[in-house]
Parts: C-alpha cells; sequence; structure tokens
C-alpha cells in the first residue's frame, strides 16, 4: 500500500519530555516519524514533524489526538 508524507506544525507550551507525548500518539496508527525539527520561541516550541500515514483518516486521528495534549497550542498540517 502506498504511503504519503505530510508534515504537521505543531506550538506547544514549553513542558519537560512533551515531544515523546507527541510520538507517542502515532503507537496505533500506522504511521511512521520522519523527520522532527524543534525550535523554541520565547516560552513556546514549535515542533515541525514530518510523517509517513498510509490515509488522511489517519493523519486526522493524528492529528485529533495532538490536540487533546493540554500544553499544545495548535496542530495544523503544513503544504510542501
Amino acid at each position: 500500500k502506498n504511503k504519503f508524507q505530510a508534515i504537521i506544525s505543531i506550538i506547544t507550551q514549553n513542558k519537560d519530555n512533551l515531544l515523546l507525548d507527541i510520538i507517542t500518539k502515532t503507537s496505533g496508527l500506522s504511521i511512521n516519524v520522519i523527520k522532527v525539527d524543534t525550535n523554541k520561541i520565547e516560552n513556546n516550541n514549535n515542533y515541525k514533524i514530518t510523517v509517513e500515514v498510509d490515509d488522511i483518516d489517519s493523519l486526522e486521528k493524528f492529528m485529533r489526538s495532538i490536540k487533546q495534549i493540554k500544553e499544545v497550542i495548535s496542530v495544523k498540517r503544513e503544504c510542501k
């Protein structure tokens, strides 16, 4: 089955190990993490996570599950 890549931009409050919480959300969704870029902007973290997914449903589930983390300020898909 063909997979496609997507870049997710996530802005969060500063918290230790928050990236681990985000990556853990991929389990059970057949999502592979290809690349992670992190930037600290004032009191926030900006993560750009490149993932490989089976379909748009898996991607949307992943994004919804990230939004449930209380320190997450925003989650959006970036256009390449």
